[in-house]
């Protein structure tokens, strides 16, 4: 389960038929098999990993994709049109989570 405020977020089925040729990730080391849309801050150069959270011991996947961004929209704007899987803000796609469009 993510930590913090981040979401790891895909389109749903009923917006994108396939986003990928694997089943759904089950576990974050699922991502590995996954486009993954990555998040490089400006400052730093590097990509952030993903974080997870299980039985209080935290979980960091570094993922691969076709696309990093220093910019919170454009992973978002990415997920929303298919691209791949992102660790987003909640916050920044709480509205396509309760209308079903992203999971």
């Amino acid at each position: 389960m993510p930590s913090g405020s981040g979401r790891t977020c895909a389109p749903s089925s009923r917006e994108h038929r396939t986003i990928s040729s694997y089943p759904p990730p089950l576990t974050p080391y699922d991502l590995n098999r996954h486009a993954c849309i990555g998040y490089r801050p400006a400052t730093s150069g590097g990509l952030l990993p993903w974080e997870f959270e299980k039985d209080g011991k935290e979980i960091k996947i570094y993922t691969n994709g076709p696309l990093a961004a220093n910019d919170g929209d454009l992973p978002a704007a990415a997920v929303r049109v298919g691209a791949g899987l992102g660790y987003i803000m909640e916050h920044d796609v709480a509205d396509e989570i309760a209308s079903g469009k992203l999971i």
